[in-house]
């Protein structure tokens, strides 16, 4: 029977939603995102709505029996990029040493009235030692309350990596190629700090640029020259748009999750999906682990045509249809996705979206959270959903 332990804490004014504020998963506890944001007149001070987020994300892990430095991966969401570091400095307060991977990127809405970022978490709540990676290729990294990579157990959580050098200076301004070849190549570094190979042990990757033309040779670059196993094997990926990156100039961010052993990635890819001859599946999980990342779905038949223009609930529909295909075929049901990230082109059409799910998660709901987008690989795509879940 599927591990699926939901933790006894909710969002303010969650309740009677599709989602929990956190859901453990084997020793994997996720945490909805937060935006310390309550009550009808919200502080305007970004610093306060961090300090409030991390805080609920404290409680979650504390119920769960875990404190904050199993906390392995952030993605944190901002209206505007430039509270970025303030939001790390605020971060500093609750991860004085071994900081966790981090990803940040810009949004254009979130759900709550006043919200100036969003907070995602992930903690592990095992026993094994806490491992955080930051090389000197990332030396400038050094400076803020994260590591390029950060592994508990045999899960490794890779920031998200930016076309920057080691002095802090974006590389390859205005090649988007060149940029997406220097970000992957750090990510394979990464992975080999680790303990692992990015060829071998790959589960998920989750990509920002700010350019929806700049999907394309971003792309190329990583389904020809980083993806090499076979398909079979193949990690799946999400393509996200963003306002906005960390720095001016870069125009990608890459994140990844990594497990090491468990034996061959498998990967799960179902007719219905479009990318099906592309070296990306639809879900991908070690063959001896648990843990299965589902790409981010979207309103596109297998022949690639725009399912229902226009129409946000319909597109959700279908998008939670092609995640339980993938679940499915990895022996699954809905009631093993642990987690949900969404994006949404219109963040008013985040609670129809959730009153969709209603349909799918009768059970204890996932963790959820719901970010603003500007708009995904193709125009046309309303919402683009990714999951994880929790296979026997």
């Amino acid at each position: 029977m599927t591990t699926f332990q939901r933790v006894g804490l909710q969002i303010e004014g969650s309740s009677g939603k599709p989602f929990s504020s956190a859901v453990r998963a084997g020793d994997l506890l996720f945490i909805s995102g937060h935006t310390g944001v309550h009550g009808d007149n919200p502080s305007g001070d970004v610093r306060v709505q961090a300090r409030s987020s991390f805080r609920e994300i404290e409680k979650a892990v504390t119920i769960a029996g875990g404190t904050m430095s199993d906390v392995v991966d952030i993605l944190a969401a901002f209206v505007d990029i430039r509270d970025a570091d303030d939001v790390l400095e605020v971060a500093r307060e609750f991860f004085p040493r071994d900081y966790p991977a981090w990803t940040a990127m810009g949004t254009q809405g979130l759900q709550h009235r006043g919200s100036k970022l969003l907070i995602h978490a992930v903690a592990h709540l095992g026993p094994e030692r806490k491992q955080c990676f930051t090389p000197d290729s990332l030396r400038w990294w050094r400076k803020y309350p994260i590591s390029g990579a950060c592994r508990k157990g045999p899960y490794v959580f890779i920031s998200g990596q930016m076309p920057i050098d080691i002095d802090g200076n974006v590389v390859n301004a205005g090649d988007h190629g060149a940029q997406a070849r220097y970000l992957f190549s750090r990510m394979k570094e990464l992975a080999e700090f680790a303990g692992g190979k990015l060829e071998d042990d790959l589960l998920d990757i989750l990509s920002f640029s700010i350019d929806p033309r700049s999907f394309a040779p971003m792309c190329a670059v990583k389904n020809s020259e980083f993806l090499t196993m076979p398909f079979a094997q193949a990690p799946c990926s999400s393509i996200i748009g963003a306002t906005s990156l960390y720095r001016h100039l870069v125009f990608h961010t890459v994140r990844a999750l990594c497990e090491v052993g468990n034996g061959k990635a498998v990967a799960y890819t179902p007719k219905s999906v479009f990318w099906r001859y592309l070296p990306v599946s639809g879900g991908t999980k070690k063959e001896k682990g648990h843990l299965l990342c589902v790409a981010g779905e979207v309103g596109m038949d297998m022949d690639g045509q725009i399912v229902t223009p226009g129409d946000a609930v319909a597109q959700a529909r279908y998008a939670f249809n092609r995640i339980r295909d993938v679940v499915e075929m990895a022996g699954g049901s809905m009631d093993s996705v642990v987690d949900l990230i969404s994006f949404h082109k219109d963040a008013r059409e985040i609670e129809p979206v959730m009153e969709v799910a209603r349909e799918y998660f009768r059970g204890d709901p996932p963790a959820w959270t719901a970010i603003g987008y500007p708009g995904g690989y193709f125009e046309g795509h309303l919402h683009e959903i990714l999951a994880r879940a929790w296979i026997s």
